[in-house]
C-alpha cells in the first residue's frame, strides 16, 4: 500500500487523470483485501487510507472522462469496485448482527442489521448504475458486473421476495 501510495503521489504530479483514476482503484482494491473499508483516521496527505475513500475518488474522477466508450469502461469499473467494497462490508456488518443475536443484545444486532442493509442497497445502486452503461459495453466488462449483482442479490441482505430476487437473477443470467 505504501508504493501504491506513492506511485498515486506521482501520478498527480504528473496531472494524468487516467492513470490516477486507475491507481486509486487499485489502492482501493487492496485496502479491501486487507478489509479497511472505511478510515479510522482520515489521511494527512490528501491519499485515501481506505477502500470507500479510493473507490470513490476514482469513480469521481473517472466520472470527468468524456471520451466513449474508454469513459464508460473507467466508470464502470470504479462502480463494480465501490459496489464490491459495500458489499463486504455489509457482509463484515451481516456477521456482527448474528453474533450480537447469538449473545442476546438485541439493540446491536438492530443497528448491525440496519448497517447490513443500508450497504447492500449501496451496492446495489452501484451494480444496477454499472448494469446500465455496462450494456454498452458488452463483453467480459458487461459479464462481471452481472455477476456483481447477481452475487449480491443471492445474500439475502436486502429484504425483497425470494420471487422477485430469482427473477432479477435468471434475468441477469439469461444476458451473460
Amino acid at each position: 500500500i505504501p508504493l501504491l501510495q506513492e506511485a498515486i503521489a506521482i501520478v498527480r504530479r504528473t496531472q494524468d487523470r487516467k492513470l490516477e483514476a486507475a491507481g486509486l482503484g487499485v489502492l482501493g482494491t487492496a485496502y479491501l483485501g486487507l478489509g479497511e473499508y472505511d478510515a479510522v483516521q482520515p489521511g494527512s496527505d490528501g491519499i485515501p487510507n481506505n477502500a470507500l475513500e479510493a473507490q470513490s475518488a476514482s469513480l469521481q474522477i473517472a466520472s470527468q472522462f468524456n471520451e466513449l466508450p474508454y469513459a464508460s469502461y473507467y466508470v464502470v469499473t470504479a462502480l463494480n469496485n465501490r459496489g464490491n467494497t459495500y458489499l463486504r462490508r455489509a457482509e463484515r456488518y451481516q456477521f456482527q448482527a448474528e453474533a450480537a443475536r447469538l449473545e442476546g443484545e438485541t439493540k446491536t444486532n438492530q443497528r448491525f442489521t440496519q448497517l447490513a442493509e443500508q450497504d447492500a442497497i449501496a451496492a446495489q445502486r452501484d451494480y444496477e448504475e454499472s448494469v446500465r452503461l455496462s450494456s454498452n459495453l458488452g463483453g467480459i466488462t458487461e459479464a462481471q458486473t452481472l455477476l456483481d449483482l447477481n452475487h449480491l442479490l443471492g445474500q439475502n441482505i436486502v429484504q425483497k421476495s425470494d420471487r422477485d430476487r430469482q427473477t432479477v437473477i435468471n434475468t441477469n443470467r439469461d444476458r451473460i
